[in-house]
């Protein structure tokens, strides 16, 4: 800040240095103006020590010597302000070529500007594609996950089944079964604690990350603070610039006025002593009427003389504010070179940030695509397997049911084969199911976090989105203030146009006056020597003389209109002048009013658009816990539901076990049954009659024993043989 407030004070030193050059050539002027003053003062005092009587015509002619010195001395006064003016006029073109070389800058930047928007909006619209891409590959995966589930449940409900026919025939070998179930369940358990912990590591990183991004935002609301007190410093660095200005206005006002005030006493002092010297010489002389002509002819033509310089210095006055005006328009061009530059790091940082996600947003596909991948593959496996092994086991169990062969070795052996196939098909089977619920879970998880990681990414993208229509806006206001300053330099290049025509006009009729000053001198020499000759021969003025003087006077009299004339077009022009700035003066302060308006609507917008996101952050934090609460207390009842079904069904079992089947055959010892079939009757019970009548077709083909339905006869038949 104080760099900046040095820099404004240096700007400030030098439009004072640069403007200080007409004043300090104003002192020569100044030092002309005490000199006639002085000059002034001495005429008066010899025309009141001198009186009508004591006067002669030499002192007359002494007198008229002194005043034509004084009118050389002025004359290379005049001179030297017009050397002066055209040195001004050379630093004027100068600065005029800076500003235009500046101005092709600013150009070439606002161009370059216009690109990168493009770009930034064709760099968006692809984004909101790959959003788009994002969004339906993600139902996809919904829908996906779904199937799953729907599969998990098929295959949790066919094992149950499996569980139950198990449990209510009793089979031989299912507490180990059941061991190797507890096993895969405690591994299960393990690999769930272990995605629990991997998401409550994640959910640590993310509250992390907005640890970090709330004290990024703290950041930028410091350096927002910081940018209001500069432009607050700014500004009353620009109010004390705009005082100092109106006081050195001020004051080079007064000087005008005093240089004017001083021009007209000594003009009028002039034209007091050239009057009474003439009426001096008329009355000692006694010439005739023609005399009194050229009176009033050299008066007008000394007011032409005389009045012509008061013109010229405000001409220079008015070159001098200009200028002033056009330094202040090069500090402002300097401030938007600088916000522009601003800008352009922003735009940047906001480039940066959008590589950053969408290299995120590559992670992210990727991920979904493999995770997509492994599920289809998972899918297509579960299936292939699940159906090859029911397939296999219902062709066994049919083949089994048919087939009865006479030698009971043989039968022993394929039963003792089949059943220990079944038993590792059937455990394959239950791992198969674990691992497809496990990974069902892991599914679902990964899913939900792809899911809250979209949303921080849809918030992520609508901040970007925000922030690129602030930049938008800022560059639409920076072209709007560019486009004001080219306006304004136009204007000031028609002015400066304008002041050069009335330069030129200035000089051509200052010209001509020095020629009819000239013209009015030798005259005047020429009539002095004829008065002369008259004083000495006496004769009466001839018809040429007379024609020459009344030419001399029409002449003396058209050049005092047209110099009325044209000081009333200077004056019109200096009022159309005048107004023209103050409304300028009035538009700008009503764009900038109106650009401030806006920087502290969107900084309002902004402040709460952060605070809403704040809350919105925190929300979803506080949904994610009890999520993951509620997750955590149905995995531990699922777990202990689990426990204890395996539990209550082992219990069923060893019961059923202890408890001896429905008309089961006696054995002799432990050998096997030596009679046939047929030789064995199997003895119902007498309230059981007409339940069994149903049930006769399903037997098993070597105790006899009955059962209900095909399922329960498979399940038995592998025990009954091992038994």
């Amino acid at each position: 800040m104080q760099e900046k407030f040095s820099g404004v004070q240096e700007s400030s030193s030098n439009s004072t240095t640069n403007f200080n050059p007409y004043f300090n050539d104003s002192s020569s002027v100044n030092n002309m103006a005490m000199a006639s003053q002085e000059s002034s003062k001495e005429l008066k005092m010899s025309a009141s020590s001198y009186s009508m009587t004591d006067i002669s015509l030499e002192q007359a002619v002494f007198r008229l010597r002194e005043i034509e010195n004084e009118n050389l001395a002025l004359r290379d006064s005049l001179r030297q302000n017009n050397a002066v003016v055209k040195k001004q006029y050379e630093a004027v073109s100068e600065w005029r070529k800076r500003e235009m070389e500046k101005f092709e800058q600013t150009k070439a930047l606002i161009t370059a500007l216009r690109a990168e928007i493009q770009d930034l909006q064709e760099k968006l619209l692809a984004k909101d594609e790959n959003e788009k891409s994002l969004t339906e590959r993600l139902e996809a995966v919904e829908e996906e996950k779904a199937q799953v589930q729907c599969q998990k449940a098929i295959s949790d409900q066919r094992m149950l089944n499996v569980c139950r026919l198990a449990e209510e025939q009793g089979i031989k070998g299912f507490k180990e079964d059941l061991d190797i179930d507890r096993d895969i369940v405690y591994v299960s358990e393990l690999d769930k604690e272990a995605t629990i912990s991997q998401l409550e590591e994640e959910i640590s990183s993310k509250e992390d990350s907005i640890s970090q991004l709330k004290s990024i935002i703290q950041k930028l609301e410091a350096d927002l603070a910081h940018s209001h007190e500069q432009t607050k410093l700014l500004l009353e660095d620009m109010k004390s610039q705009q005082k100092l200005k109106e006081t050195m206005e001020e004051e080079n006002r007064n000087l005008t006025k005093k240089i004017m005030d001083t021009e007209q006493k000594l003009h009028q002092q002039m034209q007091s002593v050239i009057a009474s010297t003439r009426k001096e010489m008329q009355v000692e002389q006694g010439l005739s009427k023609s005399t009194n002509t050229t009176q009033p002819s050299s008066e007008v033509n000394g007011d032409s003389t005389f009045f012509s310089f008061p013109d010229n210095m405000e001409d220079l006055m008015h070159i001098a504010k200009s200028l002033e005006a056009k330094q202040q328009e090069e500090i402002k061009q300097k401030d938007l070179i600088s916000k522009v530059e601003k800008s352009n790091e922003e735009k940047q940082h906001l480039l940066q940030e959008v590589e950053r996600l969408k290299t995120e947003v590559q992670d992210l596909t990727a991920k979904v695509n493999n995770l997509q991948a492994q599920l289809i593959e998972e899918r297509a496996k579960n299936r292939e397997t699940t159906d090859k092994m029911s397939m296999e086991y219902e062709q066994k169990l049919m083949a089994m049911a048919k087939n009865k062969p006479d030698s009971k070795d043989f039968q022993a052996a394929s039963n003792t084969d089949d059943s220990s196939a079944l038993r590792s098909q059937v455990l394959s089977l239950l791992k198969e199911v674990y691992d497809a619920q496990n990974k069902c879970s892991a599914a679902i998880q990964a899913n939900t976090l792809k899911d809250t990681r979209i949303v921080e990414l849809e918030n992520l993208n609508d901040a970007l989105r925000q922030e690129g229509a602030k930049y938008r806006q800022s560059t639409t206001d920076l072209i709007q203030q560019l486009r004001s300053i080219n306006h304004q330099s136009e204007k000031a290049q028609a002015e400066n146009m304008s002041v050069k025509k009335q330069y030129s006009m200035l000089q051509e009729s200052f010209s001509k006056l020095v020629t009819d000053y000239k013209e009015l001198q030798e005259t005047f020499e020429s009539y002095r020597t004829q008065t002369e000759r008259q004083a000495r021969y006496p004769r009466q003025p001839t018809r040429e003389t007379m024609e020459e003087i009344n030419r001399l006077t029409a002449q003396v009299i058209a050049a005092d209109e047209a110099i009325a004339y044209r000081d009333e077009q200077i004056a019109q022009l200096r009022a159309e002048i005048a107004s023209n700035s103050f409304s300028e003066e009035i538009h700008l302060l009503k764009f900038q009013a109106d650009l401030f308006k806006s920087d502290f609507a969107a900084e309002r917008e902004a402040r709460t658009k952060l605070a809403e996101e704040k809350s919105k952050l925190q929300e979803e934090m506080e949904q994610l816990r009890e999520l993951n609460r509620t997750l955590r207390e149905e995995l531990d009842a699922y777990n202990q539901r689990q426990i204890r079904d395996i539990q209550r069904r082992f219990d069923d079992s060893e019961r059923q076990r202890r408890t001896p089947p429905l008309n089961t055959n006696r054995f002799s010892g432990a050998g096997w049954n030596v009679f046939p079939e047929s030789q064995v009757p199997v003895v119902p019970r007498q309230d059981e009659d007409e339940e069994l009548k149903s049930f006769q077709q399903y037997d098993c083909p070597k105790c006899s024993t009955l059962f209900p339905d095909i399922d329960s006869l498979q399940l038995h038949v592998p025990d009954c043989i091992d038994n």
